[in-house]
């Protein structure tokens, strides 16, 4: 398989087709990897995060893939190499990556979470809810139970995106 476009001196505009052909299988790999699941019964998650899914390696690519197309196409155009019929076979592709990468993104924003996903954020809502609100109350109930909570503090702090400043 490959990875990027070669140099725009190597490059052939019969070639293009290969290169979109690159770009649509690594959205396929995303598109893939949008609903993945591990766990089991109602404790399944999603493997990957929205924002591992948005900057995965596989987006990169086809980032700096589609530059290098797009660069070299138009190197090609101001030298007049490339004939009508390559230069709409360039933007007919072009136009259908960009609307693949916009369903992609939405599939990927839109996602519901699961299950289990819906429990954890509720909890961490709440929790999120009580400290912001309440922040003596945890310390207080805590020590009161005699429980050490010190340690796992920051573990909590980081898990739910609170600031140790605010807290």
């Amino acid at each position: 398989m490959v990875d990027t476009p070669p140099p725009a001196d190597t490059a052939t505009p019969d070639k293009m087709e290969l290169w979109f052909t690159v770009i649509f299988n690594e959205i396929a790999l995303v598109t893939a990897a949008i609903n993945k699941k591990e766990g089991a019964f109602l404790f399944k998650t999603h493997v990957y995060s929205e924002e591992e899914l948005l900057s995965s390696p596989p987006m990169k690519k086809i980032q700096a893939t589609i530059g290098t197309i797009e660069n070299i196409f138009e190197s090609w155009l101001a030298n007049s190499a490339v004939n009508d019929e390559q230069r709409r076979f360039y933007w007919d592709n072009r136009l259908a990556v960009e609307r693949k990468l916009g369903e992609v993104r939405a599939l990927i924003i839109d996602r519901k979470p699961t299950f289990w996903e819906q429990i954890v954020l509720t909890i961490a809502r709440f929790i999120r809810f009580v400290m912001t609100h309440m922040p003596m109350l945890p310390d207080y109930v805590i020590s009161r139970l005699g429980i050490n909570f010190s340690g796992q503090q920051k573990r909590l702090n980081r898990i739910l995106d609170i600031d140790p400043d605010e807290v």
